[in-house]
């Protein structure tokens, strides 16, 4: 949302007729100026709107430990995406472990999985990954047919 967000600002900001008018200061301090070329009307959500009279909050902006924290989070399922498989027993086996690793941009996660052949059309599996302070867990029921 703060991306977007941002986007939309620099977007209706940078005009050609806001390089000519000077600077602009918003109403309220802590926010970011907005220059609306076109009919004095806002952008509304669900958190109010933002209109040229007013501006927009600084506190909608990400700041560089918000996008930090979104990265480090991204590449921790990453990893843990890599990591978390299957355990898929052989064949004439009722059972089935597998410990997994994988790793992304120094990120690393560490996952386990078990599997279990209920009869020759049916295994039941169970999932766990973890990296950093995500963990996450998947599982499923495999069915076959001839």
């Amino acid at each position: 949302m703060k991306t977007l967000l941002s986007i939309a600002v620099l977007t209706l900001a940078v005009t050609e007729s806001s390089a000519q008018q000077g600077p602009i200061v918003p109403s309220f301090p802590g926010y970011v100026a907005v220059i609306n070329p076109g009919p004095a009307a806002g952008l509304c959500g669900a958190r109010g709107c933002i209109t040229p009279d007013v501006g927009i909050p600084l506190s909608y902006f990400a700041t560089p430990a918000d996008v930090g924290r979104a990265r480090k989070e991204a590449l921790n399922m990453a990893a843990i995406a890599g990591a978390v498989q299957d355990a898929v027993p052989n064949p004439g086996d009722r059972f089935g472990f597998r410990i997994g690793a994988a790793g992304s941009s120094g990120v690393f996660a560490g996952a386990v999985g078990f599997s279990f052949n209920m009869n020759d059309s049916a295994r039941l599996s169970l999932n766990y990954g973890h990296s950093g302070s995500i963990g996450l867990f998947s599982g499923g029921l495999n069915l076959s047919f001839k």
